[in-house]
């Protein structure tokens, strides 16, 4: 007998949480503080080109909104992976410092750093047990 698309769609099933990694449930907060410090990466790759600023502050937030955006997507299923946008937050809080940014370079970054400082901590997995 042939199946059609439509009974293969509705045998099929979808895995649990518990199959996707770990046997812990999803925790809604992580998920969503990954797709905040995802949004931030964004936008800090984007702004890297709206202000005028030194080639280096320019390639920095560049460079640091695309590692923040990928670990927050790498978040979403790795939960200790994390912490590497703590990192990344410090070095961006840092090196805004460094740079001698003022106006809204500046206060982008700051802003950015502290926002996924923060946001970093929330664990997406069962690791509040």
């Amino acid at each position: 007998m042939r199946r059609g698309y439509c009974s293969l769609v509705a045998t099929s099933t979808l895995p649990s949480p518990q199959h996707l990694g770990g046997g812990a449930p999803v925790r809604l907060g992580g998920v969503l503080a990954r797709l905040g410090n995802f949004s931030i990466g964004v936008w800090l790759a984007v702004s890297s080109t709206l202000w005028s600023q030194t080639g280096a502050a320019r390639l920095d937030f560049a460079i640091s909104g695309c590692v923040i955006a990928l670990v927050a997507l790498a978040g979403l299923w790795l939960n200790n992976v994390r912490f590497v946008n703590s990192l990344a937050a410090l070095w961006l809080a840092f090196s805004v410092n460094l740079m001698g940014l003022s106006g809204a370079p500046y206060w982008s970054g700051t802003a950015a750093a502290l926002l996924v400082f923060g946001l970093s901590l929330f664990p997406t997995r069962g690791a509040l047990r």
